[in-house]
Formats: C-alpha cells, sequence, structure tokens
C-alpha cells in the first residue's frame, strides 16, 4: 500500500507484515491528496503515481533491494504545473 501525507510525504507498506517498507519525506511540496500503485514488474519494482494539493503530478519508481533488503525509490514529475487540486489519479495497463 502507498500513502500520502500533509507535508509532502510518501510512505510504502507492507499490509502482510504491517512494516513501512520506505518513507519520502521531501517528494511534494504540500499536501498529498492522492498515490496509487500501478504496476508491479517481475523483479518486484514498484510503479506508482502521486499527486499534491497544488495539482503536481509525480511518477515514483520503488526499487527492491536484492542484496540488502527493502526498496530504494526515483521520483519524477509528470505534471509539474503548479493548479489548484488534483481531484483523482487514474491508470490504465495496456
Amino acid at each position: 500500500m502507498i500513502s500520502g501525507y500533509k507535508k509532502g510525504q510518501v510512505a510504502l507498506w507492507d499490509l502482510v507484515s504491517y512494516k513501512l517498507l520506505r518513507f519520502i519525506s521531501d517528494i511534494h511540496t504540500s499536501d498529498v491528496v492522492n498515490a496509487k500503485i500501478y504496476h508491479v514488474d517481475d523483479s518486484e519494482n514498484l510503479y506508482a503515481v502521486s499527486s499534491e494539493d497544488s495539482g503536481r503530478v509525480q511518477l515514483i519508481k520503488y526499487n527492491k533491494k536484492s542484496f540488502l533488503g527493502g526498496y530504494s525509490s526515483e521520483a519524477q514529475y509528470l505534471f509539474k504545473t503548479r493548479l489548484k487540486g488534483t481531484a483523482t489519479l487514474s491508470t490504465q495497463k495496456k
């Protein structure tokens, strides 16, 4: 599960073990209003999108660490222009 928080934080959780896998404290500049995992590849890397109150949308890739376990993360803006609010996120696998 992925969750977003006020002040722009995003967390990745393992719901089977109730364990926090990765916390990103500075990914957004305002409140996170949406977050969604949309793909898991064969290497168990996760791909997610998240949006903030100002309308910016981020693509987050969580890379599974094979040796030590856990995840690292990379983020990039999909939509960086500031608008007032992003109401929903939707992804479709092709």
